[in-house]
């Protein structure tokens, strides 16, 4: 099957096998015969994909083999039969099948770490993060407004159980307490016109009010119970500390 990447406004990545990108604008479909694309649904905007239309589109295309991928990722030089023939995936890493470059050899592991934890590949003179690539190889496409998350806070760990789908907000939930907290909780600070101790917790990028409370340990029992109401699977809770 062709896969062709598309951003939401019809941008298409054409590449060779290992060679240089370009992005063409284009009505791609005209590449089809006219009785395809006169198939087409006049709500479909050429210049304004969505997902709904990409199913409409896949449906028309069906009998052509070809899918079109609608992807935050659509500049991925490759597409996902190319990533497999690449790399071989192996515990979280991404292992090189082929010699790519004079530095790189059959059977290391693609890319370098960063200060950060973060694996980084490069491939044709662009660096793409090792986790979003990962995610690709399992999963063909990321979707345009999510983000990959470490489920584990670990960014160097990037086994694909290790790794799921989340927006925004979820991924910056799924992080620990500050490095400038006092309190020792996440969500919990000092309130010094009440004399005690805060409770707070950011949803959908806003931030929302518990209470004060006379010690950190019952403010983080009310954010603790927040965070599991609101963040589900994303909350990241720490164990009290023991008195």
């Amino acid at each position: 099957m062709k896969v062709i990447f598309l951003d939401f406004d019809g941008v298409m990545c054409l590449h060779d096998q290992w060679g240089g990108r370009e992005k063409k604008e284009m009505k791609f479909l005209k590449e089809f015969p006219d009785t395809t694309y006169e198939k087409i649904p006049a709500w479909i905007k050429l210049d304004n994909f969505d997902f709904k239309a990409t199913k409409v589109l896949n449906s028309i295309l069906l009998h052509y083999d070809v899918e079109i991928v609608v992807s935050s990722d659509w500049k991925l030089f490759a597409t996902l039969e190319q990533l497999q023939e690449m790399f071989e995936y192996k515990n979280g890493e991404l292992i090189y099948k082929i010699k790519t470059a004079k530095k790189t050899n059959i059977g290391d592991v693609a890319g370098t770490i960063n200060k950060l934890g973060y694996r980084h590949i490069q491939i044709n003179r662009k660096r793409y993060q090792a986790h979003r690539l990962v995610w690709i190889y399992h999963n063909i496409e990321i979707p345009i407004g999510l983000e990959i998350d470490h489920i584990d806070r670990n960014p160097s760990n990037n086994r694909i159980e290790n790794l799921r789908l989340a927006t925004r907000s979820q991924n910056m939930t799924n992080k620990p307490k500050q490095i400038n907290n006092t309190s020792g909780y996440k969500g919990v600070c000092w309130h010094k016109r009440s004399k005690k101790w805060s409770a707070n917790i950011k949803y959908n990028n806003k931030q929302i009010y518990l209470g004060v409370f006379a010690t950190p340990e019952l403010a983080y029992d009310a954010y603790t119970l927040a965070s599991g109401k609101l963040q589900g699977d994303f909350a990241c809770l720490e164990k009290k500390t023991e008195m």
